[in-house]
């Protein structure tokens, strides 16, 4: 009976009879995530938006399979093979990746932290989008195609990412709660010593604001105070968006 079981780096590589088992509220209760467990084979398949937090996938064969929007957290992922894997939206907080292969894997707005291990993944290149029908650009790094990646380099080259706070927003975005927001947030944690290195414009209703962030500072707590503020603000009149920011005696250019 593994209902409601915690099972963090549990080896569950050929086992047998888990069928049988009761193991329900588990990532088990998946058939699809059973048979890769048990197998380490996952090569081509789909597991987007699956809670795969803490499974132990070492050595397992990845290649091209799809975790887009899944939740890979303090997963052991340790020599396993992700090559063109898609990690697009994929939560990886505290995965371990050491001496994984990510060559062609597709990483764009992936979640990795300071507690996601990449040492030693042997890693040629990667892609920081996914085409699409109207722009095939890739974004491969490195930009020339003729250069790769040396063993060990993917670490360093990515770790620049680790202490940054990427704020996306969509569905009507309001520059003015944007700007009100972020100054406040940056007055209210000055420990987190916020510095905006990064605005960039994702079609026509889609934004993200990327700000430098101190080593130890709460990416989560940051991300969930910054938009109760904007979603608030927006909800606001713009008369009373006015009042707000000459109450607080400062302008919105």
């Amino acid at each position: 009976d593994l209902r409601n079981a915690t099972l963090i780096n549990t080896d569950f590589y050929q086992s047998q009879m888990l069928d049988y088992a009761q193991l329900e509220k588990t990532y088990l209760q998946n058939a699809q995530v059973r048979d890769l467990l048990v197998t380490k084979q996952g090569q081509d398949i789909i597991f987007d938006r699956q809670d795969l937090r803490g499974v132990k996938l070492k050595d397992a064969n990845l290649e091209y399979a799809s975790f887009m929007g899944a939740d890979l957290s303090h997963a052991n992922l340790q020599d396993a093979n992700l090559s063109g894997a898609k990690l697009v939206q994929t939560q990886l907080d505290g995965t371990d990746f050491t001496g994984a292969t990510l060559t062609g894997a597709f990483i764009k707005d992936w979640n990795i932290t300071t507690d996601t291990k990449f040492d030693e993944v042997r890693c040629k290149y990667v892609y920081m989008r996914l085409p699409t029908p109207d722009n095939l650009n890739q974004h491969r790094k490195p930009d020339n195609h003729q250069e790769v990646f040396a063993l060990g380099e993917f670490g360093d080259f990515i770790k620049p990412i680790f202490d940054t706070l990427d704020l996306y927003h969509s569905q009507g975005i309001d520059p003015r709660a944007i700007a009100i927001s972020f100054k406040q947030l940056a007055e209210n944690h000055p420990e987190a010593d916020l510095q905006i290195v990064g605005m960039e414009v994702r079609g026509e209703d889609k934004f993200l604001l990327r700000a430098k962030t101190a080593i130890t500072a709460d990416k989560s707590q940051l991300s969930a105070e910054y938009f109760a503020t904007y979603n608030q603000l927006k909800a606001l009149a713009e008369q009373e968006v006015k009042a707000l920011i000459a109450e607080k005696d400062g302008r919105i250019a």
